[in-house]
């Protein structure tokens, strides 16, 4: 639970240093609309966005490390909610596998089978 823990705190930093380097100039001109979308919905720069969205990835892998030294040190309270927290983030994880793999309309399904592409190739 610790080296889980560890491996999504560290995907949230890698987030957060990528919002730092990557403007929303920098963008490639079909994911700029997009960025521009999100932008005009939900009334944030790309910047705050994508440091908000690191900090939304990197809290789970703290709670992660945070469960799993309680964990170690033989709390059964702490063994419960890291299982239930492992659940959930399996049934997520699942739940965008299947959105990835399910047919949908054209528009929406480049996107979606960006994130089945490891699993299936491309």
């Amino acid at each position: 639970m610790i080296l889980l823990g560890a491996f999504i705190l560290l995907l949230g930093g890698c987030i957060g240093l990528a919002s730092g380097v990557m403007t929303i100039d920098r963008l490639p001109p079909e994911v700029l609309a997009q960025a521009r979308q999100i932008e005009a919905q939900s009334h944030l720069s790309w910047d705050l966005f994508l440091k908000i969205f690191a900090a939304i990835v990197a809290a789970p892998g703290l709670i992660l490390i945070v469960l799993g030294l309680f964990v170690r040190r033989g709390g059964f309270i702490a063994s419960i909610l890291g299982v239930v927290l492992t659940a959930i983030m399996l049934f997520n994880l699942a739940s965008f596998i299947l959105n990835a793999l399910l047919p949908s309309d054209a528009g929406q399904r480049e996107w979606r089978r960006a994130g089945s592409v490891l699993l299936r190739g491309p």
